[in-house]
């Protein structure tokens, strides 16, 4: 084939040009989440906790709110407040089913959380 054909062969416009983009978002496991929960628990909550309650309630956290809620309120002075009444309900008996009722009502009722102390009713009923 000689340049004359090639020639011939060629579009005369210029090649399409084509631009990809993609984002990159990082979701970081539910796992990943309730070991730095529990970590931060054990080392920091009001009242000691054993490595089993801390996992417990950090667990049950990720459980209620996921990963990406959980992600979306970490840069939040106050995240308690960002929580929706059913979510706090259901932290709330994350807590008290995982420690024993004084540690909860210490842990829910400090001076310091937005939640108050409460005292469930008796689920046998």
């Amino acid at each position: 084939m000689g340049a004359a054909a090639f020639v011939a062969a060629r579009d005369d416009s210029p090649p399409a040009t084509t631009t990809t983009t993609s984002t990159s978002t990082t979701t970081v496991p539910a796992s990943a989440f309730a070991d730095a929960m529990s970590d931060a628990l054990e080392a920091g909550a009001e009242v000691p906790l054993t490595p089993g309650e801390a996992d417990c309630i950090a667990n049950g956290i990720v459980a209620t709110l996921g990963p990406d809620r959980l992600s979306d309120m970490s840069g939040h002075a106050s995240p308690l407040d960002l929580l929706t009444e059913p979510e706090r309900s259901l932290l709330v008996r994350a807590v008290v089913t995982c420690v024993p009722p004084g540690q909860a009502e210490a842990l829910l009722g400090t001076p310091g959380t937005t939640v108050p102390s409460v005292a469930l009713p008796d689920e046998d009923l």
